[in-house]
């Protein structure tokens, strides 16, 4: 389905941000593309074949879940700040894997997420570019939902056998999105001193201390590596890096 759309090298950008939280998560984003491109031909084979999804309640179809995608509008100035985020691989993916069908429920979950921290009328550039990153952290969720029960539990190593429901893993896309775009509106924060991009920093960082301390049990609810690590690395949370220490485990289990 997608052959055609594999691309020659995936570059995850250095940043300009010298500090090793930078560095990590630098390491972090190649995982996420790495796998991705990794499981392309596991997660087409799902789609093809439609049917219910094991370890998911209700009964869902990966076509219930994946697509949805807003059109990428060609908007150099948003793209900027997506790029100057580090972001710009996560979107630029999920949009060239994106089967362009489907119902798209986790993308769906998130449609207002940008209207909530930032006001399009007052900055429209920086709100295109939450629409974006929110849309693909989504998009990025049901990926590995999709695939969830073909995987290994993020600690033990051995097959996922729990149950996740529907409403977690719409939790789970929140979650993600909201750490994508604390990630891009703290980097635009840097350089812009207007007061909508402050108070969008504001917002988004009040969001994400509320849900901080529930991060480490929704981790444990998704259970399976490559879900838990995809959202665990998006959020800026108090473990976000130290299960890594000694490796990744993605070796051992892929």
């Amino acid at each position: 389905m997608f052959a055609d759309r594999l691309p020659g090298v995936v570059t995850i950008e250095a940043t300009r941000d010298p500090s090793i939280e930078a560095s990590w998560q630098i390491l972090a984003d190649g995982l996420q593309g790495q796998r991705l491109l990794l499981h392309l031909d596991e997660f087409t084979r799902c789609l093809e074949a439609d049917g219910i999804l094991p370890l998911v309640t209700p009964d869902v179809r990966p076509t219930d879940i994946v697509g949805a995608l807003p059109p990428m509008e060609p908007d150099e100035a948003a793209g900027s700040l997506i790029v100057d985020a580090g972001l710009d691989v996560i979107v630029s993916l999920a949009h060239r894997f994106d089967p362009g069908t489907g119902q798209g429920r986790l993308v769906r979950s998130v449609a207002g997420l940008a209207d909530e921290w930032c006001d399009a009328g007052r900055e429209p550039v920086l709100h295109r570019a939450l629409v974006e990153v929110t849309a693909a952290a989504a998009w990025w969720t049901a990926f590995f939902t999709v695939i969830r029960h073909r995987g290994v539990h993020h600690s033990t190593l051995r097959p996922v056998s729990t149950e996740v429901s529907a409403e977690t893993l719409e939790s789970a896309a929140r979650t993600a999105a909201t750490g994508a775009a604390l990630r891009l509106v703290g980097e635009a924060a840097r350089g812009d001193g207007r007061d909508g991009t402050r108070l969008a920093y504001c917002r988004l960082t009040t969001a994400m201390i509320a849900e901080e301390a529930s991060v480490g049990g929704l981790l444990e609810i998704l259970a399976e590596l490559r879900l838990v690590d995809l959202v665990g690395l998006l959020v800026p949370w108090r473990g976000r890096f130290t299960k890594y220490r000694s490796g990744t485990g993605a070796g051992q289990a892929e």
